[in-house]
């Protein structure tokens, strides 16, 4: 089976890239209150621990892009790329369906 991958242009491939992105970081102000029952405080809690379980696995899958990158292996690299994607919209969707439920848009940069 060949893996090779023939690409016109690599350095212009996304699937190809090696940089770091980080996951964007989200604080939102909730309307007053909110903040002191304890369900939606644990409820945060568990939004958080997921973002952070997404923004570890996308460092993870990040590193192997630069690994597969090193070994010329370009099948692998941009697997794993898929792989950081996928986590980050992960995250992305959880903060979209946030914002959206609690009429946040404001809070966010524009």
């Amino acid at each position: 089976m060949n893996t090779d991958i023939e690409i016109d242009n690599p350095g212009h491939d996304p699937a190809l890239r090696t940089d770091d992105y980080a996951l964007p970081s989200l604080t939102l102000v909730l309307p007053g209150g909110l903040g002191k029952d304890e369900t939606l405080q644990r409820l945060a809690q568990a939004i958080g621990q997921v973002r952070t379980t997404l923004d570890q696995r996308a460092q993870v899958f990040e590193g192997r892009v630069r690994e597969c990158a090193a070994e010329g292996n370009k099948l692998g690299q941009a697997l794993c790329r898929g792989q950081v994607l996928a986590n980050h919209a992960a995250a992305a969707t959880i903060d979209e369906a946030i914002t959206e439920v609690f009429d946040l848009w404001s809070q966010l940069d524009p």
